[in-house]
């Protein structure tokens, strides 16, 4: 029996993520944003078949590689408003919706915000299900308790270099790769993330919830009481003050708030009141100096079972009421190691005892991995097309020129595995295969010495003294005063954090002749590994034709027009892109595309000598045939879309947007 199912959540997550992978150049693939149709073209839905695959290409104009800092996972935006419930987080919350659907009838909004600052909050408590009132701030590694009773996590921030991906409705999810070994890895604004992922505890408790027994009757407990003296010298027999206990706390906890004992407790095996002084015997010593006046608390006893270490709760009680219940409780530590755990009241009511939840955090802790803790379930692929974009055609020398932003294009597509053309080095190999491996580096400069002490230049060799890891340097960008971050290339070895750098500058090929002089040394921070296609990462899909006019005939620019329709003898026609015809000569490069003809593909639809008529009836001879960048017809169209007409300018910059819903 075969059915159809619904991904849950994570697969989508999975699915996202691997798609992303495919952007990354050591992917094995490459990613290429196509440009098409310099003229208004089709209309409707792409219906992705053999023919319209081979009319895109027909109609190219330049190809540009998608890499993966391009290419984010997506989530719902979900601004925290007022006066909302949110849900809280629970292990055993649904995966199978998207990240904001409610497991609970009772709320009417998920379990993380986004707040205008762009951060981003997982809430681990909701004040038994009362309303947001207080939108949460602040970062760090510890929980965030807010005045509206809420608890939220911190666990990302949006920051400026994901802005341009952020919608009305979406925001980009970012997972950074954690160094075990370098707790401070990124000194921009990525190092409040860092921290919490790097911090974060594998099966930890955040949070123990509360059910049932609404008469619970505790009898005795006590808030804010005051040491008067341990008795017989040690710290097994307390005396309390007469005021800070009602009734028997026998089977209770003396929990210590204040002294050398905070955080402390014993459980009470004895009470006695004999002339007015309250007498505590613990079942064992606290093993430390308790001194008078400390302050404490007598409190039921929250037990922690499972297999984990070291989680520690205390009870929240209601302190109006008279019933005397529990309302919630605190977690005095969250443990680590959890996979499965329970709790009780081990202290025995006079009514009926509460049920406790036990909510163990997410694989690797809360904040350890924003895209699991998130669950996005969509995923933006983006094309920035820059006013001066250099792209090359196919010949030998691979000769560049720049994507023209005097004309523009009515269609874009998503193509995977594009062939390099012509008869270069390259000839023949999936566009974007060789790679190279290329780092970001920071470094801080010693005894806060000015960083244009460090005299770095393009060029120079990086070496790490006691990892003897190093680069070539091919940028130097000073982050502040005594920061900076290096661009290496030809990256061999690991750089150890807080270890000195040296630049050198000489004869690497030849003699080999080093030298540090008027080099200034810095430490080592972080290394973000990334890499680089070594061949061309933007390819003209147009044809180049180099025409000469006849005799003394000159073309100038008036008779050359954008659009301009190219009829050679041979039948073949061609629509002008653009033209370097800056002023009269006798030769010109026309850049075409949509060529016609029965030898499209191989020859162009052109030869070498036709005579070809330009728009108006300008004549010339064809000399030279440059061939597209990339082979007509190879790879994939992952995606494509007709859009209106795209008019480009010279001071435009163009970022295409395409979004996958899971």
């Amino acid at each position: 029996m075969s059915e159809t199912t619904t991904p849950i959540n994570p697969m989508k997550s999975v699915v996202c993520n691997t798609i992303r992978d495919l952007f990354k150049v050591d992917s094995g693939h490459s990613l290429y944003l196509i440009l098409s149709h310099p003229t208004p073209g089709p209309t409707g839905d792409y219906d992705a078949s053999r023919y319209s695959d081979l009319e895109t290409w027909k109609n190219g104009i330049v190809a540009k590689r998608i890499l993966d800092l391009n290419v984010h996972l997506m989530a719902p935006k979900n601004d925290w408003e007022y006066e909302t419930v949110y849900e809280k987080y629970t292990d055993s919350m649904s995966s199978i919706g998207n990240a904001i659907d409610t497991t609970d009838p009772s709320v009417s909004n998920g379990h993380y915000v986004s707040t205008p600052n762009g951060n981003v909050y997982v809430c681990i408590d909701n004040n038994g299900g009362a309303q947001s009132t207080t939108t949460p701030t602040g970062a760090g590694v510890n929980d965030i308790k807010i005045d509206d009773g809420y608890v939220w996590k911190y666990v990302m921030t949006v920051t400026d270099d994901l802005f341009d991906y952020t919608t009305d409705e979406l925001i980009p999810i970012r997972s950074l790769e954690v160094d075990t070994q370098n707790a401070n890895r990124f000194s921009d604004a990525r190092s409040l993330q860092y921290e919490v992922q790097y911090n974060a505890v594998d099966g930890a408790i955040h949070h123990i919830s509360t059910s049932g027994g609404t008469s619970q009757g505790f009898g005795s407990y006590t808030t804010g009481g005051k040491m008067v003296a341990t008795i017989g010298g040690n710290a097994t027999s307390l005396s309390v003050d007469a005021t800070a206990i009602v009734g028997n706390p026998s089977g209770y906890e003396v929990r210590f708030t204040s002294g050398n004992a905070t955080g402390m407790s014993r459980k009470i095996s004895n009470y006695e009141l004999v002339a007015g002084i309250h007498t505590l015997t613990m079942g064992s010593s606290f093993g430390i100096t308790i001194d008078s006046g400390d302050s404490l608390d007598i409190l039921p006893i929250i037990s922690i079972y499972g297999n984990g270490t070291s989680a520690d709760a205390v009870a929240i009680m209601n302190t109006i009421s008279e019933s005397n219940n529990i309302i919630g409780t605190s977690m005095i530590q969250r443990g680590s190691g959890y996979r499965y755990a329970s709790a009780i009241v081990d202290t025995v009511p006079t009514g009926i005892k509460p049920t406790l939840d036990v909510e163990i955090s997410p694989d690797g802790g809360h904040g350890s991995n924003p895209i699991r803790e998130i669950r996005p379930s969509k995923i933006m692929i983006s094309g920035i097309i820059e006013r001066d974009l250099t792209v090359v055609s196919a010949d030998v020398a691979q000769k560049p020129t720049l994507f023209p932003v005097e004309n523009g294009y009515s269609q874009w597509s998503l193509l995977m595995d594009p062939i390099i053309g012509g008869t270069g080095s390259h000839a023949g190999k999936i566009a974007g295969a060789d790679v190279d491996r290329f780092s970001l580096m920071t470094v801080a400069t010693i005894d806060s010495a000015s960083v244009s002490s460090l005299n770095y230049e393009i060029g120079d060799f990086v070496l790490g003294t006691e990892s003897h890891a190093g680069g070539v340097v091919t940028d130097f960008r000073e982050y502040s005063n005594t920061v900076a971050y290096v661009d290496l290339k030809s990256v061999s070895g690991s750089f150890k954090p807080s270890e000195i750098v040296v630049a050198m500058t000489g004869d690497f090929a030849g003699s080999g002749a080093l030298s540090s002089a008027n080099k200034g040394k810095s430490t080592f921070q972080f290394q973000e590994d990334r890499y680089l296609g070594t061949n061309t990462n933007n390819y003209s899909l147009m044809t180049t034709l180099k025409i000469v006019m006849g005799g003394s005939d000159t073309i100038s620019p008036p008779q050359v027009s954008l659009d301009d329709i190219i009829h050679g003898a041979s039948g073949s026609t061609g629509t002008l892109v653009f033209s370097d015809t800056t002023s009269a000569g006798t030769t010109a490069n026309l850049y075409v595309t949509g060529i016609t003809g029965s030898t499209w593909g191989e020859e162009h639809g052109y030869t070498i000598g036709e005579i070809v008529t330009i728009g108006g009836g300008v004549t010339a001879s064809i000399n030279t045939i440059d061939a597209p960048g990339l082979v007509p017809g190879t790879g994939i169209i992952l995606h494509s879309e007709y859009t209106e007409m795209i008019t480009r300018h010279p001071e435009q910059t163009e970022m295409l947007r395409v979004v996958l819903d899971f």
